[in-house]
């Protein structure tokens, strides 16, 4: 059984992550700053197959997020994304099970941006 070290993954991203990827098949280890956050996430150790995967860049609502970006930054983030709303937790956490899916094996590791298009010009 393949492992995947999600670095965060006590809450948003990183945690949807966590929750998604044991259903996939995989062993899961979690890092993250907050020692309360990480003992209610939970982990498994590590295997000898072990991918990482950051998801950077995201327009996410998460605890983090919300934090460090006032309501009108969310605003004006929302505004300049094609799709007009910020990115869940989820839809960024399907985007790192993919990678470390067996379909996308010859990827080793990789830095994924899920901004929903934020900044592209049309």
């Amino acid at each position: 059984m393949p492992t995947a070290l999600i670095t965060g993954g006590a809450t948003g991203i990183g945690r949807a992550t966590v929750k998604l990827l044991p259903a996939r098949g995989y062993q899961v280890a979690v890092t993250g700053q907050n020692p309360d956050s990480l003992a209610r996430a939970g982990s498994e150790l590590p295997s000898d197959d072990v991918l990482v995967v950051r998801s950077g860049g995201a327009c996410s609502p998460t605890p983090t997020y919300k934090r460090g970006v006032p309501e009108s930054g969310r605003d004006a983030r929302r505004s300049k994304n094609p799709f007009e709303r910020l990115g869940a937790s989820q839809e960024v956490a399907e985007a790192a099970a993919f990678l470390a899916f067996n379909a996308a094996g010859y990827i080793t590791s990789q830095d994924t941006t899920a901004d929903g298009g934020y900044g592209l010009s049309v």
